[in-house]
């Protein structure tokens, strides 16, 4: 169905009688205009006709008027205009753009390829059942005449067979995708949602589906359960929704939707949380949430929600009319100044901005990179697994192709693709057993001595994915700035990804971390732009004299003061994937002294929310849940922490503020790239005049934008310099001034980045848990700048121990 009005049948462009102001007009090259309609009512009229062009080009724009000087000049309401380039060649299909210049907003269409035909047969159908004449009248503001001819209408916006298209190329096609069991036979949830009828469908146990049980196929339902009320499963109802079935009429929207696509696209069963475990048993809570990563591991494909701001808004979330969305042929006549015309055939689609509730959850992460395969729904409907991304203004999408880099891979076409999107380079290197990767040292060796990173030029961030660590810290990073209802969540939302990624790498996970690249790992520090509190388990302004007997005990009810998960749910960064980082052990000049981990081990993947038992008792320390000793230089000094200096350092830093330069610091000693939300200075122990670095505190003060001079004077007669003694509570007053607090901390050395041009040695800032015990507490990460004769030795002041950090 490709039915056009009298102005779309040939789009005539050609060159005004006098300049117009069309935004976007380049010197040198031609405007050329058509006038799509003259006015609001004929372009309305041409969408409710059913007009394919017309209401493509209205699905671009907007519904409020606003002034349109190019409109004006031409007497029109809506015009088209291309750039033509006098004596060039026909346009090229990559090249083309179509500029939409209308009293209600300005847009563009792009050129794409000629649908296949069975592509077309899909979209015409689908169009032809879809409505149109009442979702028109939708479209141009009138009500529908009944709440369920409404839902009818949205209903009918999922084009099921565009969907199963999709689904079927991916099947047959993408070798990387349905490569994911390995021949392997796929683990079913305990319970399953049958919707042969989707009127009436009911919870389905495991053990009493039918003996061709391993073929079974689902899907699974990615959702937001938003605010309103909870529809779910309970110990009260179980029975009867395992008989009687599910009251259908009861369920939230996006259920009802997700039941009726699923069995549209030929599946029996589908998996959602809320249905399929029994939410107000804590056994049977524990006991799933552990599967959660095999459950949308082996799902044929997910739905997601992605539109859906809670479980009652729906799947189908489109105002838009159908024609709107899909891509419309049309014929093209350049009319040059000298009256040549040329003639062409294109495909053009719009572009459209979709809502995604999902991306800001941190419990959706797992789920969207162990899923393989997504069907989602929002302003449109698309489709994402590992080999192509396809929505419906693109129905043939794009391949996902990696990123090349010189070197990279020991073999260059390696089965371990670099994409432009993070998640999507993690997801290729947790499926990388499939492609017999697992072992080999481009993509298992630490981060540290990758031999990708050889030589003394920095290679940027994108080499930062080379390697499968790496690749986890930047999920990491991503997942740090979603939410979590219950920050106490922030491992066990890991677990399918943890779980996955340890059976394929082989590696020893220590809530958060990774044993086999520790040393990177722990190069963690907290960033800023992040106003969520952190967790407090470490030392925090006002009560910084209680700082040690808290930590004494803190450490016991969280995660490891080592592991990012200590600090709780807020943005984290690692400084091994700073743009401009590379790794000493990389370059010619090693730096003597390095960490080496003695041992390390974190009983449970997710301490936080493990009980201790009293009796509890392990063969390495009785009572302990987690250590890690190390061998590595150590040096005291003071670590020193204002308000002034976080907001002369942040100002510096992010917003180069020149009245932040007034305040008599001295230079900036932290590398380019990083960004600490509680910045504090290191100083020398014996002579707290010398500046030794700059530390990323795991808590501090927080930056307030208020210039300085209005709410702290730099100096004050009344304020108290106060320096605090470790491993007591007594304090000293030094003098008075601009009010900060000194703690005397340990610096254990890591390992040298050299953040291009400069080194750095980066170090644990440690507190110890007694006085003179070489037991410790971590409490942020320190940078301190290496000295221009100091490339090779740790410099004075440095001893080797063996310590422990809890």
């Amino acid at each position: 169905m490709n039915t056009k009005c009298d102005q779309c049948r040939t789009l005539v462009f050609r060159e005004p009688a006098r300049e117009i102001p069309t935004p976007g007009a380049v010197q040198g090259s031609q405007r050329l205009v058509h006038v799509l309609h003259h006015t609001k009512e004929s372009w309305m009229q041409s969408v409710a006709g059913g007009c394919h062009f017309c209401t493509l080009v209205r699905g671009q724009v907007y519904d409020s008027v606003v002034s349109s000087p190019a409109c004006d000049a031409l007497g029109a309401f809506v015009i088209l205009a291309i750039t033509h380039w006098p004596g060039s060649e026909p346009i090229r299909l990559s090249d083309l753009r179509v500029q939409i210049v209308s009293k209600l907003g300005n847009s563009q269409l792009k050129a794409m390829e000629e649908l296949p035909d069975h592509y077309l047969t899909a979209l015409n159908d689908h169009i032809s059942r879809s409505h149109s004449q009442r979702a028109a009248i939708q479209f141009l503001g009138q009500p529908f005449n009944s709440t369920q001819e409404f839902g009818q209408v949205k209903r009918s916006l999922f084009n099921v067979q565009l969907a199963r298209l999709w689904r079927d190329e991916c099947f047959l096609n993408h070798p990387r995708c349905h490569s994911q069991r390995n021949g392997a036979e796929p683990k079913l949830p305990t319970r399953l949602v049958d919707v042969a009828d989707p009127e009436h469908p009911f919870i389905q146990e495991r053990q009493t589906l039918p003996p061709s049980r391993p073929d079974t196929q689902y899907v699974a339902l990615s959702y937001c359960w938003g605010q309103g009320k909870k529809f779910r499963t309970l110990r009260g109802n179980y029975e009867v929704f395992k008989t009687a079935g599910i009251p259908s009429l009861d369920l939230p929207q996006t259920f009802k939707d997700a039941i009726h696509a699923a069995h549209s696209l030929g599946y029996q069963y589908i998996w959602i949380d809320a249905l399929c475990i029994i939410q107000d048993d804590d056994g049977d809570l524990e006991n799933e949430l552990k599967y959660m990563g095999d459950i949308y591991r082996y799902a044929a494909l997910t739905i997601c929600a992605q539109g859906a701001a809670s479980s009652h808004a729906g799947l189908f979330q489109s105002s838009r009319h159908t024609l709107s969305l899909v891509p419309c042929s049309v014929d093209l006549r350049i009319v040059s100044t000298s009256q040549e015309t040329t003639v062409f055939h294109r495909t053009l689609t719009g572009s459209l901005a979709v809502k995604d509730y999902l991306n800001s959850r941190g419990w959706i992460l797992q789920e969207d990179i162990l899923t393989l395969r997504a069907l989602k729904f929002s302003d449109q409907m698309s489709w994402r697994c590992m080999d192509a991304i396809q929505m419906e203004t693109e129905p043939c999408g794009s391949r996902l192709f990696p990123r090349s880099f010189a070197g990279l891979y020991k073999d260059p076409s390696g089965p371990v693709p670099l994409f432009m999107d993070p998640l999507q380079t993690f997801r290729a290197f947790l499926y990388a057993h499939n492609h017999s990767l697992a072992g080999d040292i481009s993509a298992t060796a630490p981060l540290a001595s990758n031999p990708s990173l050889d030589g003394e030029e920095p290679l940027g961030s994108p080499v930062s994915l080379s390697n499968n660590f790496a690749a986890w810290y930047s999920t990491i990073q991503i997942y740090s700035d979603m939410e979590l209802t219950y920050p106490s969540d922030v491992l066990r939302a890991l677990s399918g990804l943890s779980g996955m990624f340890r059976d394929t790498y082989k590696t020893t996970y220590l809530a958060g971390l990774w044993k086999e690249d520790l040393v990177a790992g722990l190069c963690w520090y907290i960033s800023v732009n992040d106003t969520r509190p952190v967790a407090t388990s470490a030392p925090a302004p006002p009560t910084f004299a209680t700082a040690t007997s808290t930590l004494k005990l803190a450490f016991l009810h969280t995660a490891p003061s080592w592991t990012w998960a200590s600090v709780g749910k807020v943005r984290v960064r690692f400084a091994c994937l700073t743009t401009r980082a590379t790794y000493t052990k990389c370059q010619k000049k090693a730096r003597d002294g390095s960490l080496d981990i003695l041992d390390a081990y974190c009983f449970w993947d997710d301490p936080i929310n493990q009980p201790r038992p009293s009796s509890y008792s392990n063969d390495k320390v009785p009572g302990q849940l987690w250590s890690l000793r190390i061998k590595t230089r150590v040096k005291k000094a003071i670590l020193r922490r204002s308000e002034i200096y976080t907001y002369w350092r942040i100002q510096n830093r992010i917003f180069a503020a020149g009245e932040a330069q007034n305040t008599g610091f001295e230079k900036l000693r932290t590398p380019p790239g990083i960004y600490p939300r509680f910045p504090g200075q290191l100083l020398d122990f014996d002579d707290s005049t010398v500046v030794l670095g700059d530390v990323s505190c795991d808590s501090g003060f927080e930056y307030n934008p208020t210039p300085m001079p209005s709410r702290i004077p730099r100096y004050g007669n009344n304020t108290q310099l106060v320096k605090w003694h470790a491993g007591s509570d007594f304090r000293e007053t030094i003098g008075t001034g601009t009010i900060y607090q000194d703690l005397e901390v340990m610096c254990l050395l890591l390992d040298s980045y050299r953040f291009w041009p400069d080194w750095y040695d980066l170090c644990l800032i440690v507190l110890p848990r007694t006085q003179g015990s070489t037991s410790f507490t971590r409490i942020g990460l320190g940078f301190l700048p290496r000295g221009e004769n100091d490339e090779d030795g740790v410099g004075p002041g440095w001893d080797e121990m063996d310590c422990e950090i809890f």
